[in-house]
């Protein structure tokens, strides 16, 4: 630059006009985005869940069951990490639960976790998952070593950790807090199934973390139309139960009415009912949404004929589903009572199951005289049996429902009392307070039964509600029980509650107070 002026300094007389701090001016050579750092970055960047397999066919000869148990399938001891994970998986897969086996894979792996991936630590725990094979030193272990490997998790891996971790109820708050850190750097990879399943799995260890819950329901509301029928079943089963309160609440739940019609035909009967009842115990306003249920409830019944002697309890769900919220179907009704006219069709009915069949039949009146008949032959027979396969909330709600129905079936309540007698069930407040109403509201006396009953509500007293204890009072006085101790004892918890009566408790337990007062002054 120097002599260039000069040139023309001799040759023109004029020398050319630097710029200012050419001289010193650094020149960068720049490589136009041929470094690896300087390319395009897409959006998403992919990630594979599972290494690609070259060769299927020899991979499927290598993992055959046959060269597996000649190899190291029973000697994990000599495995490292990705061959121990693999052959824990194929476990699985041959079906061998054995569970000392299962403690030596368990044992090898807590030896070398230190050179394991999230990858292969989520196959391990999602085997002993599914086996039901709870080691909580491997729990333990794997909880201390889980977080510092996470950042290079990929989504199916913070699934399967968090799932088998609900699944043996196992708590470890710096392993969950740690996920809940990671969740949002990875919430774009995660398919609708992870979402379902992560979202089950905060309910289930009551992970209460709501800016990561808000994150899953904004990635729900998104991409309701990716779910399929197993997954969004399993997200509206989990919201149903994770009582979840934000601006999200109504949206979320509309977007769920809107996938079930989408999928209408791809359910079957078990995933249509669990949402039946989900969205029973969120008891909307709007009918037709129950109208929905019922259509296609109506058309598994009927069309499919998917009922059966196995899946018949799924029948008492949907009644009690149903009774919840007070939305009758005539024929859909009509078959389910008249299903359990047959003997052979409670098999699959566990206690549960029993008390909700008879709720449902109570809540909307039906005196079908067949199907009550044959119900308290089936009580019966599960009485006499004496193996306490009815517990003690059965008990108190077939008791309540029969005195709502007004039967006045005296064998089957001196069953009934014998069998709470001899076994000598204890039962919490609500079911002793239901037990008194329903022998109370039918007028049977049975000395015995009440004298057990008495020995419990003092040994309870404190746990009764309000209500409770003016129920009991009036039962006893009903019945011409007059237990002069515990009237006072009562009497004096009524009186620390007063305070805290509302209007209607107040007009309630007056009612009940008259009542008792009415019958002892009779007396």
């Amino acid at each position: 630059m120097f002599l260039k002026c000069l040139r023309n300094a001799l040759v023109w007389g004029a020398a050319e006009p630097r710029r200012k701090g050419a001289i010193f001016d650094m020149h960068t050579r720049y490589m136009k985005n041929k470094r690896r750092g300087l390319k395009e970055q897409p959006r998403k960047k992919p990630l594979d869940i599972e290494k690609k397999i070259r060769n299927p066919d020899k991979y499927e000869e290598k993992m055959h069951f046959d060269n597996l148990t000649k190899g190291e399938l029973y000697v994990p001891e000599s495995c490292k990490a990705k061959k121990l994970a693999m052959l824990c998986n194929r476990l699985f897969y041959f079906d061998i639960n054995d569970e000392e086996l299962l403690d030596r894979y368990a044992q090898r792996a807590m030896v070398i976790v230190n050179s394991m991936s999230t990858k292969e630590i989520s196959l391990i725990l999602n085997t002993m998952r599914k086996f039901n094979h709870k080691n909580e030193k491997l729990l333990e272990t794997f909880a201390k070593h889980i977080p510092r490997k996470l950042h290079k998790g990929v989504p199916q891996d913070i699934s399967l950790i968090l799932n088998a971790y609900a699944h043996f109820n196992f708590i470890d708050n710096n392993l969950f807090s740690r996920i809940c850190e990671e969740i949002p750097h990875k919430i774009t990879y995660f398919e609708h199934f992870h979402i379902s399943s992560v979202i089950n799995a905060f309910y289930k260890l009551k992970i209460k973390d709501r800016i990561i819950i808000d994150d899953l329901v904004d990635e729900t509301i998104e991409r309701i139309d990716e779910f399929d029928a197993k997954s969004l079943t399993n997200i509206i089963n989990s919201f149903s139960k994770l009582n979840y309160q934000n601006e999200n609440k109504k949206t979320i739940w509309v977007k769920f009415i809107q996938g079930v019609k989408n999928l209408r035909k791809d359910f079957n009967l078990l995933e249509i009912t669990l949402i039946t009842n989900a969205f029973c115990k969120k008891k909307f306003k709007n009918e037709k949404v129950y109208h929905l249920l019922s259509e296609i409830l109506t058309y598994h019944i009927f069309e499919i004929k998917s009922v059966n002697e196995s899946n018949s309890f799924l029948l008492c769900t949907i009644a009690h589903a149903f009774a919840k919220v007070k939305f009758y179907d005539k024929d859909l009704f009509h078959f389910i009572f008249s299903y359990f006219t047959n003997e052979h069709n409670y098999a699959s009915l566990d206690s549960q199951h029993f008390a909700q069949l008879i709720y449902s039949c109570a809540v909307f009146k039906q005196n079908d005289k067949l199907f009550l008949d044959t119900y308290a032959k089936m009580v019966c027979k599960i009485l006499e049996k004496k193996n306490n396969e009815l517990n003690e909330q059965a008990l108190s709600t077939i008791a309540y429902a029969y005195a709502k129905l007004r039967i006045r079936d005296a064998n089957f309540f001196v069953q009934l009392s014998s069998y709470i007698i001899k076994e000598k069930i204890c039962l919490s407040p609500q079911s002793l307070s239901l037990i008194c109403y329903s022998f109370s509201k039918l007028k049977i006396k049975s000395q015995m039964l009440f004298y057990f009953l008495s020995i419990q509500i003092f040994q309870n007293m404190n746990l009764f509600s309000k209500q409770g204890l003016s129920l009991i009072l009036s039962a006893y006085a009903n019945l011409q029980i007059f237990h002069v101790k515990m009237f006072s004892l009562i009497n004096k918890y009524l009186n620390l509650y007063v305070d805290n009566f509302t209007h209607e408790e107040c007009v309630l337990i007056a009612g009940h107070y008259q009542h008792a007062v009415k019958c002892i002054t009779d007396e």
